[in-house]
């Protein structure tokens, strides 16, 4: 066969939700409808799975009287980019990854993003958009027993399926539209197709090598496309089947500001669809893009993000922009429930937030490993908390100090030359520099705990490439060193590069009270400070009130301010590390030093959750 054969089988994943079969009664045969085929070609290419998936999504609008083919290159491109396997630089998708693309993004016209070789193309916020008008409902893996597939096509139509296929699929070893089972022993290949129907003999399906390929005859029906694939073949060589049914239209009254539809919101206690934050997110793993996964980024994005945040008339003008970094605590899924929950707040004060996600899972790390030296160190410590910490420290370190050190390199790596941070900051400053200075946007930024590293890397960056004066700097309980301060944040207060620092600590008191999963009786900072940061050593962080003399400035420079909860309850009213992004008074302080006066759109407490 001159095809492409790429597919892949999918791996055992147990989250997959299975179909139950209901107890009704089957038909003998089961013909699909002629008029609810759409032929497809995908030529010699690899893209079957989005061809078989578009084929599904037809048959299914046209059952219901919608005309409009779905679009095969993105159901392609957005499996691979929901695939287990590294990179897209590569042939061939799984169908799960091909259901979750489709589950997680929508598909759009295939006229809003033709099937064009060698130029796949991107999602643009145009094809986001039309993609919603056909989102998938819900999708179920299906068990190959026969008869589960027979009743999974008389209650949803069609399903989807990957399988082993051999040379008996050559169309010149075919007769009368039947796969040629002789070849099943030897099925070298894999391939996505649809299953439409069913005889006493085996499945109709449907594939997406054109007409020409086979027609196959049914009770005097002629089906163009389709052929006949034995019970003894499937049975051999059928890897995966899926079913699925269409959702309805997320197109209904859509937000103009937002550019998404706000009529269906996501569960609060859920992460938000993608295409509800593509505008306030940049994903960096690794100091690269992470173009997988539910949150991806890559150039295409940024480039649109840059153009949204520096755009804008009337009411809908973004006067300020903010980069926002999450500390350490916050893995990909609970960055975005806050960019979710985040957003309409800072649109209607006119701010347009970026958020930048960071791959970490520090927190979960750290706390792995204070539980497994929980025990040694009370036994040894005989109950005495400050003696506990201390060996928790020690003991904690050998493995500690290389996590530590690895966060920090991804945000060294972020700012390198090829890095993507590297890539946002020349891009938004090569927009800002074009713009009329009395019409660019203010720059913000504000950093959580870890998120005053990578800031400190960002500034050093920004300025080497002549960025415009940033309005604020507001880092809440940054850990970074008082060294990395002293030497990257300070330096561009002193030019007046960064007009101002704002500075949210803790009161020593409230550090060590805090705790780090309820095992290390004093604040993250403290660890940080004891163990992470230095080798057998203590290192000043910069966010830590018992340090403040070793910072430049502090005291001295009426630029920088700082807060904690005993002296400015005004200012914030957070009472341990993590507490400072869910203390309305604090964010309503930031949006306080954004605008110049209080918000007319404050924060309220009760919207602002974990974080």
């Amino acid at each position: 066969m001159s095809q492409n054969l790429p597919t892949r089988p999918d791996s055992t994943d147990f989250r997959d939700i299975m179909y139950q079969p209901a107890l009704i009664q089957l038909p003998r045969f089961l013909v699909p409808k002629k008029e609810n085929i759409r032929i497809r070609h995908q030529g010699t290419g690899s893209a079957c799975t989005g061809f078989a998936l578009a084929a599904i999504i037809d048959y299914l609008n046209l059952s219901q009287g919608i005309d409009v083919p779905a679009s095969s290159r993105m159901l392609y491109e957005m499996a691979k980019r929901h695939d287990q396997w590294p990179g897209e630089n590569y042939e061939g998708s799984s169908a799960r990854g091909a259901m979750k693309g489709w589950q997680k993004n929508g598909v759009c016209p295939e006229t809003d993003w033709p099937f064009v070789s060698n130029n796949p193309g991107y999602l643009t916020t145009e094809r986001q958009q039309a993609a919603l008008q056909f989102p998938l409902g819900a999708y179920y893996r299906v068990e190959r027993r026969r008869s589960d597939l027979h009743t999974a096509i008389n209650e949803a139509g069609a399903v989807f399926v990957t399988a082993s296929i051999h040379d008996g699929w050559d169309m010149r070893n075919m007769k009368d539209g039947r796969i040629n089972d002789a070849y099943a022993a030897n099925a070298p290949g894999g391939h996505a197709f649809v299953l439409l129907g069913y005889t006493d003999e085996g499945f109709i399906v449907q594939n997406s090598w054109g007409e020409i390929w086979s027609t196959l005859e049914v009770d005097g029906i002629e089906l163009p496309g389709c052929a006949l694939w034995s019970y003894y073949d499937a049975e051999r060589n059928m890897w995966d089947a899926w079913v699925a049914r269409m959702g309805l239209s997320l197109i209904q009254r859509g937000n103009a500001r937002q550019g998404m539809p706000n009529s269906v919101q996501p569960a609060q206690a859920s992460a938000p669809p993608q295409y509800f934050i593509r505008d306030h997110y940049i994903h960096i793993d690794d100091g690269k893009y992470d173009p997988f996964g539910d949150y991806p980024s890559d150039e295409h994005q940024v480039d649109n993000i840059i153009i949204k945040s520096t755009s804008g008339e009337g009411v809908n003008t973004n006067r300020h922009i903010l980069f926002y970094v999450h500390g350490g605590a916050n893995n990909v899924k609970a960055t975005a429930k806050t960019v979710n929950r985040w957003r309409e707040v800072f649109a209607q004060n006119g701010v347009h937030e970026i958020h930048l996600m960071w791959e970490s899972g520090l927190f979960e790390e750290l706390t792995d490993i204070l539980l497994g030296k929980e025990q040694q160190a009370s036994q040894r410590a005989a109950g005495i908390s400050d003696w506990t910490d201390r060996l928790i420290e020690r003991l904690v370190q050998p493995l500690g100090y290389a996590l530590w050190a690895e966060m920090q390199n991804d945000a060294k790596r972020a700012f390198r030359r090829g890095g993507a941070g590297v890539d946002v900051v020349a891009k938004l400053i090569s927009r800002l520099l074009e713009m009329n200075p009395d019409e660019r946007p203010r720059i913000h930024l504000v950093g959580h705990s870890a998120g005053g590293v990578w800031l400190a890397y960002l500034l050093q960056k920004w300025f080497a490439l002549h960025g415009p004066t940033i309005d604020n700097l507001i880092l809440f309980v940054p850990a970074c060193t008082a060294k990395l301060y002293n030497k990257q944040i300070y330096p561009t207060i002193q030019s007046g590069g960064v007009k101002g620092l704002h500075h949210f600590q803790l009161d020593d008191a409230r550090e060590q009270g805090d705790n780090v999963a309820l095992i290390y009786r004093k604040s993250i900072l403290y660890l940080v400070s004891r163990a992470l940061q230095k080798w057998r050593g203590i290192e000043p962080i910069m966010g830590m009130e018992i340090y403040k003399d070793e910072l430049n400035g502090v005291g001295s420079d009426d630029r920088i301010q700082t807060y904690n909860p005993e002296l400015h309850r005004d200012a914030t009213r957070a009472e341990d590390h993590s507490g400072f992004p869910q203390d309305a008074t604090t964010m309503n302080k930031m949006l306080e030093l954004i605008l110049g006066k209080y918000p007319e759109y404050p924060f309220q407490q009760n919207k602002l959750g974990d974080n």
